[in-house]
């Protein structure tokens, strides 16, 4: 691709940077012949911006567990990057998500989550309904050729699979996207016409099944986020090597996991890593690691991280969520860059499940609960709104599989608080070289270096995809 075509897409602002953008040698070459993507994919911003509009904002983002909204009025608010969200169920069931920008002078009409079927813009009072459309607007006298009709905050397609909800902002063009939908028949507001995540995923979806990533068996325990000092795809690089990291930097993890056999598989917009756990094997989160089982135990039975009949599996969906899989825990982690056109910072939110039995299994450890699970009438929630970084806050998707008492006895059990130790501890080593490695991409002395064939094949089939992405989107800009 010529610098020409982007500096065209780019517009007369990105000029002075479309010469830090360089074309990728690598592309449908080959992995055995390809260098990798160049450094100044990590460093401009206009880079950035690109991958946004062709990349993040053009492809489904998951953002929440479902059973953070089961109720008529629930509602949750966040970001992806720069763009904001509200969902809310609304009083006929059905999920909607909008573009959290009031119509009239841009203000937020809703923070952070709660229940309520209207929304209030605390700058000049507009109000919104559970369906978007805009109901109250004071002081318009003498307005001319203002419908209220036309004026509903801007729908964002939505999708639920297992018990996940994503997001499409079609390529952040929301005016453009409602009117297609609008062209297309006029379908239900907030269901645009984008192919289905089921569809999106293909037959990677039901590799992402058999790996127990939908399970519905499962209950949300915590949240956790990091600031990253590095470009949103370092953190994904780091990621995707197959394993070749773990050796080197996570001791703890190495020695809990059979390497030998650590295995790569490839679906059109997805790549799975996994192996085996050694017997008597260590304790991991988010593919990560502690030196030993929990001694926590319930009837006799120990409580092990890893333990569960199961292969440890880590799933990358391009381009930026990552569901891991091992023993009793499940946990997603999705990064986005930084609001703004900062190219060197990202944020990363971790959200950790555990399986209904081994929550009740914890909770039996912590000296004066009860392991009960008849009772909540609706799903446990997370205590905290915390919306930044992609992710609304998480809930259980179940109230039914543990009662809420249940699950913060379970948070308060040396197992739940030695899983996420071990956690924390090897996110901050991630991190470190995360930071590392930023530094070098901004370097003179570094432009492009190679791939290992073997282990780092995930690494350039993301590369493909979001270089290819962000070629096709500049093309049909022309």
């Amino acid at each position: 691709m010529a610098w020409s075509m982007l500096r065209s897409a780019s517009g007369s602002g990105f000029a002075s940077q479309i010469e830090n953008l360089e074309e990728w040698a690598g592309y449908s070459v080959g992995i055995e012949r390809a260098v990798t993507l160049p450094a100044s994919w990590y460093t401009s911003p206009l880079a950035l911006q690109l991958e946004k509009q062709h990349v993040l904002y053009n492809s489904w983002q998951m953002v929440c567990d479902v059973g953070r909204l089961q109720q008529p009025g629930d509602f949750v608010c966040g970001s992806l990057a720069d763009v904001r969200y509200l969902i809310v169920r609304g009083e006929d069931g059905q999920l909607r998500a909008f573009h959290n920008v009031c119509r009239h002078h841009a203000a937020a009409v809703a923070q952070g989550c709660g229940n309520q079927l209207q929304f209030q813009c605390p700058y000049h009072g507009w109000t919104y309904d559970d369906k978007g459309r805009l109901v109250k607007a004071t002081r318009l006298k003498g307005i001319k050729d203002f419908k209220a009709t036309q004026f509903g905050l801007h729908p964002i397609d939505l999708y639920v699979w297992g018990h996940f909800v994503f997001l499409h902002l079609q390529g952040g063009k929301p005016a453009a996207a409602a009117a297609a939908a609008a062209a297309a028949g006029g379908g239900q507001q907030g269901q645009l016409q984008t192919p289905s995540v089921a569809e999106w995923l293909g037959a990677g979806g039901v590799r992402l099944q058999e790996c127990g990533m939908a399970d519905v068996q499962l209950l949300h325990i915590a949240r956790r986020e990091y600031v990253l000092g590095c470009n949103w795809k370092v953190f994904c690089d780091n990621y995707l090597d197959g394993g070749y990291h773990v050796p080197y930097a996570h001791a703890d993890l190495a020695s809990g996991l059979d390497l030998s056999g650590y295995t790569n598989e490839l679906h059109e917009v997805l790549s799975i890593q996994s192996c085996s756990v050694k017997q008597g094997g260590s304790s991991s989160s988010s593919g990560e690691s502690s030196s030993s089982s929990s001694s926590s135990s319930s009837g006799g039975a120990q409580l092990d991280r890893l333990a569960g009949g199961r292969d440890a599996a880590y799933a990358f969906v391009y381009p930026n969520l990552m569901i891991n899989r091992y023993g009793p825990w499940m946990d997603t982690n999705v990064v986005l860059p930084y609001s703004g056109s900062s190219t060197d910072r990202c944020r990363v939110v971790f959200d950790y499940w555990l399986d209904a039995a081994a929550v009740q299994q914890a909770a039996a450890t912590v000296e004066g609960s009860s392991s009960s699970s008849s009772s909540s009438s609706s799903a446990e929630r997370d205590s905290s709104c915390s919306t930044g970084g992609g992710s609304a806050a998480g809930s259980s998707s179940s109230g039914s599989l543990a009662g809420s008492s249940v699950i913060e006895a379970a948070r308060k059990s040396a197992f739940v608080r030695d899983s996420l130790a071990s956690s924390h501890k090897v996110q901050e080593e991630d991190i470190a070289l995360c930071q590392a490695v930023q530094l070098g991409l901004q370097e003179p002395a570094y432009g492009v270096g190679r791939y290992a064939p073997g282990p780092e094949a995930p690494m350039y089939h993301f590369h493909s995809l979001l270089y290819g992405a962000v070629m096709r989107g500049t093309r049909e800009q022309q």
